[in-house]
């Protein structure tokens, strides 16, 4: 069993009526081991039951009901039958390490790391639970603890693809992109089939803009596993960088087809059709996405806006409103609700959300720059100095509301005044392009040529 050598184990021919009744029932559960290894799955299961009737409590078939439970994808039933193997058997390592990796599955990762932690203290000379343990670690952010996991298989295995594949994604999650490559890249060379590096390789191309690499390392993952939904999604983002909407769309709806409700499939499937100019097909899909995640801001606004440009103003400005409810620091929504209103000639309601904005965000320069302008427009003007002048008190040298300012001021025949608040930028951002030109066609009108 420990070498694998499964038929051999089923070959090996032992006199049952010369052991004891719980040995039987651990030759039938090895025995049953080794037919679920070679893919029997009935005669294991059969197997299994035998032992099960010979001894209720035998801790070997109870694991192996776990085994066919998990295939099954019967996940209550393998917890159940793992904690009743664990129970008669609590130092079997195996028992252990079956149980982190349902734990896993079952989203508990503190268990998990737990019970490899059990399944480790049990069997020390243990890779493979090591390297599982450190995987958990890094989903839980513990890159720390995982370093020294797999510090500790390499003191054990001088050469391991596993150790430098979770020493890649360690270095991943920290951003370390250009090291986490060339460890995916080590793990590679000794596993030319691990199909986990090759999906890494290509996100770590991808994060550092190789197009190229990335297409690659990705193209050749879903080769192997069509069905990963995340190759796919990362494939059509490129596609549409390339402008491939075809082969964008064949990969999204792949994706949709195996979970119709994956929220991120949805949004680059609207994002496609808005690139397409396919605007209706795109706001069928972001109402889908808010019927899925309606305390989303930022769902909200894109179903806003592609009402409006459907022209379905008033629809398109109650989702915005709702996206502004949800998140009161979403600028974006109030900009576009606001210019919504004047655009309808909505005066007084624009007024009414540039000042709510300004009572939600007072620190916020873009709002009093947008309440500055919805004054002007309201035929405020001096309500709208003010608003400049509380932004150059938020934010000394603000480039918008020094230029308004300064056109109040040309405005007045005060040229010294709009000059000081063209410099007064240029001291806060030196070299500001924008306004370096403002200012040099200004002195140029006061015929001040040298400056």
């Amino acid at each position: 069993m420990l070498q694998r050598k499964y038929q051999e184990v089923l070959d090996i021919d032992i006199e049952m009526s010369g052991l004891r009744e719980e040995e039987r029932a651990k030759y039938m559960s090895l025995q049953g081991h080794a037919r679920f290894a070679l893919g029997q799955q009935e005669e294991a299961l059969k197997t299994y039951q035998a032992a099960q009737q010979l001894r209720v409590d035998e801790a070997e078939s109870s694991l192996g009901m776990a085994y066919l439970s998990v295939q099954k994808k019967d996940f209550g039933a393998a917890r159940q039958w793992v904690e009743k193997s664990l129970a008669v058997e609590p130092d079997n390592s195996p028992a252990w390490s079956f149980s982190g990796n349902l734990a896993r599955v079952e989203g508990n990762l503190e268990k998990a790391e737990a019970d490899f932690g059990k399944a480790i203290a049990l069997r020390e000379w243990n890779v493979e639970d090591r390297l599982n343990r450190a995987l958990i670690r890094i989903a839980r952010m513990n890159y720390d603890d995982a370093a020294k996991d797999v510090a500790e298989v390499r003191r054990r295995v001088k050469r391991s693809a596993g150790a430098d594949y979770t020493e890649g994604l360690i270095l991943f999650q920290k951003g370390s992109y250009r090291d986490a490559q060339l460890a995916f890249e080590r793990a590679l060379s000794l596993d030319p089939k691990h199909e986990s590096a090759v999906f890494y390789l290509g996100v770590t191309h991808y994060v550092q803009g190789h197009t190229s690499q990335a297409l690659s390392y990705l193209n050749q993952y879903t080769t192997v596993v069509p069905n990963s939904i995340r190759a796919q999604q990362l494939l059509a983002v490129l596609d549409m960088k390339d402008e491939d909407y075809d082969s964008a769309r064949r990969r999204l709806n792949i994706a949709l087809q195996m979970q119709p409700d994956e929220l991120h499939t949805l949004k680059l499937l609207a994002t496609l059709a808005m690139r397409e100019g396919n605007t209706a097909e795109a706001v069928e899909y972001m109402r889908k996405v808010t019927e899925l995640e309606p305390e989303s801001a930022d769902a909200r606004l894109q179903l806003g806006l592609g009402l409006m440009i459907e022209g379905e103003s008033e629809s398109g400005a109650v989702e915005l409103q709702r996206a502004i409810e949800l998140d009161s620091e979403f600028k974006v929504a109030e900009f576009v609700l606001v210019m919504n209103h004047l655009n309808k000639d909505q005066l007084e309601e624009a007024l009414a959300v540039a000042n709510a904005f300004t009572n939600s965000q007072p620190e916020s320069p873009m709002a009093w720059n947008l309440l500055s302008f919805v004054q002007l427009k309201n035929k405020q003007p001096e309500e709208a100095r003010k608003s400049l002048e509380h932004v150059l008190e938020i934010v000394p040298g603000e480039p918008g509301a020094a230029h308004n300012l300064a056109q109040f001021a040309l405005k007045d025949g005060d040229v010294d005044d709009a000059i000081r608040l063209y410099k007064s930028v240029l001291d806060q951002r030196p070299g500001h392009i924008p306004t370096v030109g403002k200012l040099a066609k200004l002195l140029a009108r006061q015929n001040r040529k040298a400056e």
